[in-house]
């Protein structure tokens, strides 16, 4: 399941036409491996949820590496 999901990202990350569907990939594997992991979507909803409102307060800008 590791391996699909980072090849379902490599895909993701890379430009293509099928952007949607790569999209839909990696939200289903990462969905599958978040369930076998004994997270419930209602959790996974819940943190959303706060990120949604997070946004609306701060930048989008990626974090610099140290």
């Amino acid at each position: 399941l590791d391996a699909k999901l980072l090849e379902e990202m490599q895909d993701f990350l890379e430009e293509n036409s099928a952007f949607t569907a790569e999209t839909a990939d990696v939200l289903f594997f990462a969905l599958v491996k978040s369930v076998a992991a004994g997270i419930k979507m209602e959790d996974i909803e819940r943190v959303l949820d706060r990120r949604e409102r997070a946004v609306t307060r701060r930048s989008m800008t990626a974090k610099e590496a140290n």
